[in-house]
């Protein structure tokens, strides 16, 4: 309800909780249209499908984080003259966890019992779920394609938690000539797994 001043804070847009999952599966593909409508069951649950692995937990403060990854600009001889470099859309993570998922994520290997995985990169392209639940019950589903572009260890401070930040770079839809990405808030109440 508004106050005197016209502000409503029961409308404001305030994160509380949220999940994320992966699909390593070979040859996996995004939701479809009955796939992205089954998420959301009949009591207002989210319903992932198996194939679709949770990366885990995330920092209180670690939530998801639009960003941006530009290209260098093109700059001409002539002072002030220039053509932005092209960008795509990505989100990034902080995983509190020190799992078989993060190594993955980090390294793109499955790590062996008794063997340490090193890093190298991960170029795989998966499909990326995130689901997200707001104070006012809306929850907001997005699924596209996607590639983990930065994996950085934070630092390790005596006494508090020790976390990495994955960020994921949505592939462009001209990079397949495909609709690799969707989005869509479900303005009801649902309950969010806790995985």
């Amino acid at each position: 309800m508004a106050d005197a001043q016209g502000f409503d804070v029961d409308v404001a847009r305030i994160w509380q909780t949220g999940m994320a999952y992966i699909d390593r599966t070979p040859d996996a593909v995004l939701l479809d249209a009955a796939g992205r409508t089954a998420l959301v069951a009949a009591d207002g649950k989210i319903v992932v499908p198996a194939s679709y692995e949770n990366v885990g937990l995330w920092t209180k403060d670690g939530g998801p984080e639009e960003g941006r990854e530009s290209e260098d600009p093109t700059e001409f001889y002539q002072p002030g003259y220039e053509i932005g470099g092209a960008t795509s859309r990505t989100v990034a993570l902080t995983l509190a966890e020190d799992n078989e998922m993060v190594r993955w994520l980090d390294t793109g290997k499955t790590p062996v019992a008794g063997e340490m995985t090193v890093g190298g990169g991960n170029d795989h392209r998966f499909p990326l779920l995130i689901v997200q639940k707001r104070r006012d019950g809306a929850i907001r589903l997005r699924n596209g394609y996607a590639r983990v572009s930065e994996f950085a260890p934070e630092s390790a401070d005596r006494g508090t938690l020790e976390s990495s930040v994955a960020t994921f770079k949505w592939s462009e839809a001209d990079e397949l000539g495909d609709d690799l990405y969707w989005e869509r808030v479900v303005p009801a109440t649902v309950t969010v797994p806790a995985g």
